[in-house]
C-alpha cells in the first residue's frame, strides 16, 4: 500500500506508520497498562518514542478497530496535524500490549497537550458532541474560536462521529493546537442528515445574529467538507472500509471473528456510508446559502 509521506520527529514516525507495517521489524518495550470500561491501553516504547496499543475488551465492539483506522486515514487527508495517526494490527498478529492475541487491535501516536477535560482553559465548556442534538447553533459558536475546530466539525459530520466529548479533544497550550483523538463510533447516525434540518430550522434573525467569526467558521467547515467530499467518493470509502475489515480478519467466513452481529454491522456501515455521502453534497449547499445570505447583509 502506497506510503504516507509524514512528517514527524520524527524518522521513527515516518517509517513505523507507512501505512502498511512489518512489525516483526520493531521490539516495542513495555511501559505501562491501564484496563479501561470497553478497552485496554498499553503505553508502549518503540525506538524511543510513546506509543498505545489498544485493543477492545468485547467481541461485539470488534469494528470500532476498523473506525478508528478509517478515521485515522481520512483524517491525515483533510489535515495533517489535527489527529493522531492510527495503524491496524491484524487478529493474527503478536504485538505488546495486546491482551488477546487472536483479537485484532490497534496502535496509536500519542498527542501533545491534555484532553479540555483534564485542563483549565478557555475551552473548558466546549461542546462539539453531536450525539444528541446533531450540530447545534452552540457548535458555529465554539468553531468561530479556533481555526482548527471546524476541520475536526466536519471531519465528524462526515464519518458520523457522534461522540466528539471533552476527553478526546486534545488541546496544546504551547503551540494552540486542538487534536482529535478516539474515533471508532462512526457511522451509527446520520449526522450531515441532521445538520441539514438543524440549519433549515435555524429562524432568520439566528441567521442575522450570525457574527463575521461565525460567518467565517462556518465558511471552512463548508471548504473542509468540500474537500472530503471531493478526496473520499462514497465508493472509495466502502473500498477501503472492506479492505481494514480483510486486514483485520473479520472477513474470514472460517473464523471465530466473523460473528453475526459485525457482519450485520458492516452491511450496515457500507449502506450509510452512501447515505451521509449525498447528505454531504447537500449540507455543503445549505451552509453556501447561509454563507451567502450572511455575507449579503
Amino acid at each position: 500500500m502506497k506510503k504516507q509521506l509524514i512528517v514527524l520527529s520524527y524518522l521513527v514516525f515516518h517509517v513505523f506508520f507507512a501505512h502498511s507495517v512489518n512489525f516483526h521489524a520493531y521490539k516495542p518495550l513495555f511501559v505501562r497498562h491501564k484496563k479501561k470500561e470497553f478497552c485496554y491501553i498499553s503505553f508502549v516504547d518503540i525506538n524511543g518514542t510513546s506509543y498505545i496499543t489498544k485493543q477492545k475488551r468485547q467481541c461485539s465492539f470488534f469494528l470500532s478497530v476498523v473506525y478508528d483506522v478509517l478515521a485515522s486515514r481520512i483524517a491525515e487527508s483533510l489535515d495533517n496535524k489535527i489527529a493522531h495517526k492510527v495503524i491496524l494490527i491484524p487478529a493474527s498478529q503478536k504485538f505488546l500490549g495486546k491482551k488477546y492475541r487472536d483479537w485484532p487491535a490497534t496502535l496509536h501516536t500519542i498527542v501533545p497537550g491534555k484532553s479540555i477535560l483534564d485542563q483549565r482553559s478557555s475551552y473548558s465548556n466546549i461542546n462539539l458532541r453531536q450525539a444528541i442534538h446533531g450540530f447545534t447553533r452552540e457548535m458555529i459558536y465554539w468553531m468561530s474560536k479556533h481555526k482548527d475546530l471546524p476541520a475536526i466539525v466536519a471531519l465528524d459530520i462526515f464519518l458520523c462521529n457522534h461522540d466528539r466529548h471533552r476527553g478526546n479533544l486534545f488541546y496544546n497550550r504551547k503551540t494552540d493546537s486542538f487534536y482529535a483523538i478516539d474515533m471508532d463510533l462512526l457511522f451509527e447516525s446520520r449526522l450531515a442528515r441532521l445538520a441539514i434540518y438543524n440549519l433549515r430550522r435555524m429562524s432568520s434573525s439566528d441567521i442575522a445574529g450570525l457574527t463575521e467569526k461565525e460567518v467565517r467558521a462556518l465558511c471552512r467547515l463548508r471548504t473542509m467538507l468540500e474537500r472530503l467530499v471531493d478526496q473520499h467518493d462514497a465508493e472509495s470509502m466502502v473500498q477501503l472500509f472492506d479492505t481494514l475489515i480483510e486486514e483485520a480478519g473479520l472477513m474470514s467466513s472460517c473464523s471465530y471473528l466473523n460473528v453475526e452481529m459485525v457482519s450485520n454491522t458492516i452491511a450496515e456501515t457500507r449502506e450509510k456510508i452512501r447515505e451521509n455521502y449525498e447528505d454531504t453534497k447537500e449540507l455543503i449547499v445549505v451552509l453556501s446559502h447561509i454563507v451567502d445570505t450572511s455575507l449579503k447583509r
